[in-house]
């Protein structure tokens, strides 16, 4: 818990307008914390959790195990007070037979998809279900996270664009729980070199997570903290550089990619022209780039699509495209 101590206080000293959570995470991250801090992470993605609430594949389903702050402190308080006890926890129980039908459903639905077998088919996608998780299929006597399958949706997509083969490292703003990392290095044993940026306490849940799959290569914030200089080694081997938002000024790396997904449209405009101004800095000359966003009619879009124009005028192109789940909800690319 040493680092989440250290990202949590020092995080009280940086310029939050630029680096911290904005309105849609900051109730989110600090119930995180409080649920990391009573539960620990061995179960981050299992039902009830609300560790992973908004960027994994945790499923919660009893709303008192998501009151982490005072005020809902209260409203737990008044639920489990008979008789309102007695009807929460019928209600809790009808849920429960609702979400067992679903997650049914759901996995007839992936194993007797065309597209889903094709993925699972083209692509390694090794060790998905661990950590508690419960939102999982079984196709051919083996266990696939339905989350890692529409990220590898996502990612096939890209392919058509972007020769990953030809990629050494990588820059990952917003990176969840490291769950993309984790598909790319099992597909392309070329990226040795990875920088993982998130908010607190994501970037902890992330640190721990890749270290249990990549150990001593994933390099954590108790030691990039101490460095004067961000950068990678000058070898093959591989090294995952987990850093904290407010490190990106101690970073001097190059990258041949840059990755975001789905969290650009939750940042403020101050906060996106800061990081561009990095990204910017960190692309080599054949770096490629892609974004992934929710098509929503909202100004956060519009600062993004002009952001962009800035940095990269006439390079990125943009296209949409059906989610592998939902087929009413498209994802929004920008490619380059």
């Amino acid at each position: 818990m040493k680092l989440l101590e250290n990202l949590i206080n020092d995080e009280k000293n940086i310029d939050k307008n630029l680096y911290s959570a904005g309105p849609y995470w900051h109730d989110r991250a600090k119930r995180c914390v409080s649920a990391v801090k009573k539960n620990g992470l061995s179960d981050f993605r299992s039902l009830d959790s609300n560790i992973g609430i908004g960027y994994a594949d945790s499923v919660n389903i009893d709303a008192r195990k998501n009151y982490g702050l005072f005020y809902e402190k209260f409203y737990s308080f008044l639920i489990n007070i008979y008789p309102l006890s007695k009807i929460f926890e019928f209600q809790l129980n009808k849920t429960k037979l609702f979400h067992k039908y679903f997650l049914q459903y759901k996995e007839k639905h992936f194993q007797n998809n065309s597209r889903v077998n094709y993925l699972i088919n083209k692509f390694n996608l090794e060790d998905t279900c661990n950590f508690g998780c419960v939102d999982c299929f079984n196709l051919n006597n083996k266990e696939f996270s339905f989350y890692y399958t529409v990220i590898l949706d996502n990612h096939d997509y890209l392919t058509e664009y972007i020769d990953f083969t030809k990629i050494k490292n990588m820059f990952e703003i917003g990176g969840g729980f490291g769950q993309y990392i984790h598909i790319l290095l099992q597909n392309y044993s070329n990226i040795k070199k990875i920088l993982y940026l998130d908010i607190v306490p994501n970037i902890y849940i992330g640190t721990q997570y890749l270290k249990s799959f990549y150990g001593e290569s994933v390099i954590d914030y108790n030691i990039t903290n101490k460095l004067n200089k961000i950068q990678f080694a000058n070898n093959d081997k591989l090294e995952i550089i987990c850093i904290a938002p407010w490190q990106i000024e101690k970073v001097e790396c190059l990258v041949d990619y840059f990755h975001n997904s789905h969290s650009f449209i939750e940042m403020s405009k101050k906060i996106l022209l800061n990081y561009f101004k990095y990204i910017d800095k960190f692309m080599s000359k054949k770096c490629r780039i892609s974004i992934v966003t929710y098509v929503k009619d909202t100004p956060v879009l519009l600062d993004i699509i002009s952001i962009l124009d800035k940095y990269f005028p006439k390079k990125l192109k943009s296209y949409q495209k059906n989610g592998l789940m939902l087929e009413g909800r498209k994802n929004y690319f920008f490619i380059g």
